[in-house]
Formats: structure tokens, sequence, C-alpha cells
């Protein structure tokens, strides 16, 4: 029991810590400059242009904590979260139980990646210190704190430093 509830709870912890949050600094790092990701979310083919977040590489490692939304103004509401920690290009584990995850954020209620409940996949194409390209196919997310479920389909995205 102890060991499925650090497993649910790590990834939800670290998607939650990485969401923005109005006139707090974000997480040390090198600042993303520009991005942006296309998706369907429940049959919904939306198209985020601002992204927020952080590039870190320390010990041989890429950390990118991404928040995607339609513009500054929604960055706190309506938002797809992308947090990875990765050695290179590939496909991500979101099984690992710290680091890795992706959640949407939608009208007030978060749907992620949880172990054992949901269906993900999530593909990096290119990693470097600057820039990040990927894939992400969630035909299941899971509702925190609830039993509702929801789709997040066709996720391409890209972020930048420079």
């Amino acid at each position: 029991m102890r060991r499925s509830l650090t497993t649910s709870i790590l990834p939800v912890l670290a998607l939650v810590l990485a969401s923005p949050a109005p006139a707090q600094p974000g997480p040390p790092g090198t600042p993303v400059k520009g991005g942006q990701t296309t998706f369907t979310f429940n049959g919904a083919a939306l198209k985020f242009e601002h992204v927020t977040g952080t590039f870190n590489q320390p010990y041989g490692y890429t950390t990118l904590g991404l928040n995607f939304s339609k513009d500054a103004k929604t960055a706190a509401g309506t938002h797809l979260s992308i947090n990875v920690m990765v050695q290179g290009p590939g496909k991500v584990d979101l099984t690992q139980a710290f680091g890795n995850g992706i959640g949407m954020w939608w009208k007030g209620t978060i749907y992620t990646y949880e172990k054992g409940k949901s269906a993900c996949t999530v593909v990096l194409t290119k990693v470097s210190a600057t820039e990040v390209e990927g894939t992400a196919e969630c035909p299941t997310l899971s509702e925190l704190h609830g039993s509702g479920t929801a789709s997040l389909r066709n996720v391409k995205f890209f972020a930048r430093t420079n």
C-alpha cells in the first residue's frame, strides 16, 4: 500500500509543483523563451502558443518543466503541463517514481497520468540544452481527486530557451 501510494502521489506532486503560480518565481534553470503545442483534448482541437518553464542539465540528465497555455493571461488556469527528466531523446518512462509526468488543467479540474489508471506515451524527438521537441498520446488521463477521465491526443510540442 505504501509503495503504491508513493508511486501514484509523487508524479502528481511533480506536476502540481511545476504548475504556474502568479507572483512566484519559477524553479532554478534556464527560462523558456518560446514554444507551442497543438493537441486534441476530449475531442476539441487546441493550439497553445504561450509556454513557461525551465530547462536544467544536472549530472548528465535534462530536466524540463513546461507549461503551455493559450496566452499569458490563462497560464495559471487552463494549461498543459509536461515534466520530464531524461538522458536524451526517446520514449519517456512515465512509471519512474519522480520527475516524469503529463497533465491537463481544464476549467478547474486536473487530469494527469496515473500509473495503473491512465494510458499515456510521451516521446521526445529532440533534446538539447536549448530545445526540446516531442509528441504525446494519452487516450486516458485520470482526474485528480475524482473518478473522471479525459483523452489527450495528437500532442505535438516544442520549446526553446533562445
